[in-house]
């Protein structure tokens, strides 16, 4: 298993790399330090280094790399350290440099911090985060610096019955297993009478337990594919809107990390960018690791 971890240098990147050194060790894998650079002569700590735009971006990408190695000794102690341990330096934009530092060395999970300084300070605020989110072929392990730990102790699996959703229900089970955490499913639905809410109206009560007991009908069948027994697992039904049913479940139960798929039963990726996975990733409650 190979994890790349981007960095930018700052505080906020430090529980990152913590998480992806941590799941490195848990499966014995590498661990690839990234750090991207758009143009020195518009970053301001790499100004000084340049005279012109023509400098040689090699002198970049050795004073960065050795910042980078740096800034792994202070953050991690050598128990901590996986046995494999790499560098790389992208002289491109933030979004970019990840994904191409990810494909180069063929990561299988890619770590950034939720928040940061100068090019990666937007990651997951803006245009950059949908861009490294939707053009990523492998999850995104999104961290904010607030985050406590290395391991997880309760993953929330949101579900929508697509096959989207059980390959993002299958990583979280396995999740699961390797941190001996619990692990909450979650459906969230609207009622199909939501609209009556804007004409003052409510569906009748007897309805409303009819479409619920549907929903847990194919919630129940939904799980039957999955071997579950070895997990402390439970079930979680929310009539919401699914990013508000989110948020609320990840405070009342004190979860750690949100495991979620990027698209859902229409199939584009896009399309929950522009609606679940973007709101959650805009406003983490905690992790996030999104799987496309």
């Amino acid at each position: 298993m190979t994890v790349l971890a981007a960095i930018d240098f700052s505080k906020n990147s430090h529980a990152a790399l913590c998480h992806a050194a941590h799941l490195a060790r848990a499966g014995d894998g590498k661990l690839v330090v990234a750090h991207s650079v758009v143009h020195a002569d518009e970053d301001a700590f790499w100004r000084h280094l340049v005279q012109t735009p023509w400098e040689v971006p090699e002198r970049i990408r050795k004073v960065a790399e050795s910042r980078l190695r740096e800034t792994v000794r202070e953050v991690l102690d050598d128990d901590e350290m996986p046995a494999d341990v790499s560098y790389v330096v992208e002289l491109k934009s933030a979004a970019d440099g990840i994904l191409a530092a990810a494909d180069a060395h063929n990561a299988d999970l890619l770590v950034l911090g939720s928040t940061g300084a100068g090019p990666l300070k937007n990651v997951l605020l803006g245009s950059s985060a949908e861009h490294v989110v939707r053009s990523s072929e492998i999850p995104v392990l999104t961290v904010p610096p607030e985050a406590k730990g290395e391991s997880f102790h309760k993953i929330l699996a949101p579900v929508d019955f697509s096959d989207f959703s059980r390959k993002s229900l299958e990583l979280a089970a396995d999740l699961a297993r390797q941190n001996d955490a619990e692990l909450l499913i979650l459906h969230a639905f609207a009622l199909p009478a939501a609209s009556l809410a804007l004409l003052d109206m409510q569906a009748p009560p007897e309805s409303v337990e009819a479409y619920e007991e549907q929903k847990w009908a194919e919630f129940d069948q939904f799980i039957e594919e999955f071997d579950l027994t070895d997990l402390d697992s439970s079930r979680l039904l929310r009539i919401s809107t699914p990013s508000a049913a989110i948020d609320n479940v990840a405070d009342e139960e004190g979860v750690d990390l949100i495991c979620m798929g990027t698209a859902g039963h229409r199939g584009l990726k896009r399309v929950m960018l522009g609606s679940t996975a973007a709101r959650v990733l805009r406003h983490p409650p905690c992790a996030v690791m999104t799987v496309p």
